[in-house]
């Protein structure tokens, strides 16, 4: 049986107030197959928007090119780089130039399978008119973007814009303080194993522009099966839809294996319609109120909040795709960076799990954006001829700017008043072509800035959850009421 007519848990005759956690961990059970279950077609979802997320940095990734020299190769040339190619194109290091070809001279070629120097004007230099590929596995070549890398970069630029600006419309929240860092961590694991699914697929199948279009695909589908998940009881209760959310519970309790009491769902409906009936009380109240941005700006508190959070959101955002795309532009095997980098993040955000209710939140911050500022610093500063440990330095900063993410959004939350919490919080949540590291430069600087920031905010480790302003702007006086 899902139900049963009679339970105590904090129900006295069947009419005393009980709250939805107090059913979820007491009757229904805190993680049974229908939690995990539920997980499970969550963390397929979360896996494939992690490789959607990351799959532009090698379907957009440099193909070495060079001119095309009709006068030593047809059109479809068999060899990238024949032994003649100095012959013809200025050399660049080690290498040879990517845009730019000597200019013809007034020598005729006499033997169609040579093109030696002499055929060349070697003191006058042209740009490219055709190109020669390496490869066909990006869209470089599909759209033909050699020497046009700021069209190139704009691809991802473009969706690095789509994600800050999906942020303050996704953001909601879904879980109690007592389970939001630790379900927070395992999102953003999941989204980390979708990475690196990613950089595994791309590193067997070189063709990857097409693969990751038939990936979207399975995608859709995941997106229908997610349709057949129940509908989160919390909010079918918030909407009214009381009969909807007994009927989720029920289902869920089935599965578990337990038991409902019709006292304590009866109880539970009493108690979230006379919340729902307080909330409209306050809604005209509020409406009484000055608007948000007035309130925000007569409390020098919270408007010193809302100048600092948003530098952090902006900082991670940068840093931690920054970080992320770059990894296949390091020396070495471009998929075992970005398979070493994704991985990385896992530890980090389950580090910043262990840490943030031992330590509190701002050591934790502080921690994690200098030590990440100084693994950009080293970086830069990096001799040739230590890969392996210009790539630990990448990791260990990698790893710091993930215990940033989760512990950002822990404590973000915990500085804002709740009936304003959604607002400010996605308000919250809304950069080397002259110099090669100007990259890390940038990470390290903007890490190191906001390191600085933790220390103006208060320590909300313990603090009681504000519901007012005022409230709000006491997280951290010492006479403020511990919970």
């Amino acid at each position: 049986m899902a139900e049963k007519e009679e339970s105590s848990v904090g129900v006295e005759g069947g009419k005393g107030k009980v709250d939805l956690d107090t059913i979820l961990v007491e009757e229904l059970g805190q993680f049974g197959w229908f939690q995990a279950r539920t997980l499970a077609l969550a963390a397929v979802i979360v896996i494939f928007a992690g490789v959607a997320a990351s799959e532009f940095v090698f379907t957009t990734a440099r193909i070495n090119h060079r001119c095309l020299i009709p006068e030593c190769e047809s059109e479809r040339p068999g060899e990238f780089a024949p032994d003649w190619i100095l012959n013809a194109v200025p050399a660049d290091g080690s290498s040879f130039a990517s845009c730019e070809r000597f200019a013809n001279g007034s020598v005729a070629v006499t033997d169609p399978g040579s093109c030696p120097a002499n055929i060349f004007d070697r003191d006058t230099v042209l740009d490219c008119e055709s190109f020669v590929y390496e490869n066909t596995y990006t869209v470089v070549y599909d759209f033909e973007l050699a020497c046009q890398e700021w069209l190139r970069s704009l691809i991802g630029s473009v969706h690095i814009f789509g994600t800050l600006t999906a942020m303050p419309i996704t953001v909601m929240e879904l879980m109690g303080p007592k389970y939001r860092v630790v379900g927070g961590a395992t999102v953003n694991t999941f989204f980390a194993v979708g990475k690196v699914c990613a950089g595994l697929l791309a590193w067997a199948v070189p063709h990857w522009r097409q693969l990751h279009r038939a990936i979207y695909a399975p995608m859709f589908i995941c997106i229908i099966y997610y349709w057949i998940m129940p509908e989160s009881v919390r909010w079918y209760m918030s909407k009214g839809r009381y009969a909807e959310s007994e009927a989720v519970l029920k289902e869920a309790a089935r599965i578990n294996g337990t038991e409902l009491s019709t006292a304590s769902l009866t109880a539970l409906r009493e108690s979230e319609e006379e919340a729902k009936r307080k909330k409209e009380l306050e809604e005209i109240e509020r409406a009484k109120e000055p608007l948000l941005i007035v309130q925000v700006f007569r409390n020098k508190q919270i408007l010193l909040r809302c100048l600092v959070t948003p530098v952090w959101w902006v900082t991670y955002t940068f840093v931690y795709y920054g970080l992320s795309i770059n990894a296949v532009n390091m020396s070495g095997n471009r998929y075992v960076n970005y398979v070493a980098v994704s991985a990385v993040e896992i530890p980090g955000y389950w580090t910043a799990v262990l840490l943030l209710g031992k330590i509190g939140r701002k050591p934790v911050l502080i921690i994690a954006f200098w030590l990440c500022s100084a693994c950009q610093i080293a970086y830069i500063f990096m001799p040739e001829g230590y890969e392996g440990l210009s790539l630990a330095v990448y990791l260990i900063g990698m790893t710091c700017i993930a215990m940033v993410i989760t512990s950002v959004y822990v404590y973000t939350t915990e500085l804002y008043p709740t009936k304003y919490r959604h607002s400010l919080f996605a308000f919250s949540s809304m950069g080397a072509s002259t110099w090669e590291q100007l990259p890390f430069a940038l990470f390290g600087g903007f890490a190191l800035l906001s390191g600085c920031l933790v220390f103006i905010l208060p320590e909300t480790l313990g603090a009681k959850f504000p519901d007012t302003m005022e409230e709000a702007a006491q997280i951290g006086n010492k006479k403020q009421e511990r919970t």
